[in-house]
């Protein structure tokens, strides 16, 4: 991780009080964040990175410098990554993988507000993003095998025209990516960047992004962001 990192911001003003990025767990959020598909004909993972993945990243790595840390943050500030493949089922398995550039074609981000948003051009990119996501690509194949290392990044707007993010993972309603015929939708805001809560009748802990005990309705109480 270190090598990657020292190869990006915070997002934009939000509705939630959220978690400093040490206090962020990276395997929840990575798990509200990726979706695939459960169809037995084809296989789809698709990943949404917001930029407190990279905070949370670097902040429980102590080798990265502090200007590194700034630049990796500043970098992913300009855009909304996300990672996608698309494959194929045969009888042994994945048969093939459909290409970047037909991914890329059919790909559109939609906010929360329903704006729908095409990837941008590579020619469009800061160059030191293709860089880190090169590096990337064989960690991810590490973690999941054939499918990390088919997976393709692309790089949307951060922000709309009127200034507001296009991806704010601690706003309201739902972020849509529709990818080859098939819609994921990631409800907003991510409990993961959030302070748990808790019922204080019952003790019980849940997401941040709870509102009440889904099994007793009580309102629920947010522990603070920072522990006093």
């Amino acid at each position: 991780m270190s090598a990657l990192l020292l190869a990006w911001p915070a997002a934009g003003a939000a509705a939630e009080e959220a978690l400093p990025p040490a206090r962020i767990r990276i395997d929840q959020l990575i798990g509200e964040t990726q979706k695939t598909s459960s169809s037995t004909e084809i296989v789809d993972v698709v990943w949404w990175i917001p930029s407190q993945f990279w905070a949370a990243a670097l902040a429980k790595d102590e080798d990265v410098p502090e200007a590194s840390r700034r630049e990796i943050l500043e970098l992913f500030d300009k855009y909304t990554v996300v990672a996608a493949v698309h494959g194929r089922i045969g009888s042994f398995g994945v048969s093939g993988f459909t290409s970047e550039a037909e991914v890329r074609k059919s790909l559109r981000l939609v906010d929360a507000e329903g704006t729908e948003h095409a990837p941008l051009a590579e020619d469009r990119l800061d160059p030191r993003l293709k860089v880190v996501t090169q590096i990337l690509r064989p960690m991810l194949a590490n973690a999941i095998g054939q499918m990390g290392s088919n997976l393709n990044f692309y790089a949307f707007p951060a922000r709309r025209k009127d200034g507001r993010p296009v991806a704010d993972p601690l706003g309201q309603g739902r972020l849509t990516v529709h990818m080859m015929g098939n819609e994921y939708a990631f409800r907003l805001p991510l409990g993961s960047l959030l302070p748990p809560r808790h019922d204080p009748q019952t003790g019980e802990v849940f997401p941040g992004s709870y509102r009440f005990n889904p099994y007793t309705g009580t309102a629920l109480e947010a522990e603070p962001a920072t522990p006093r």
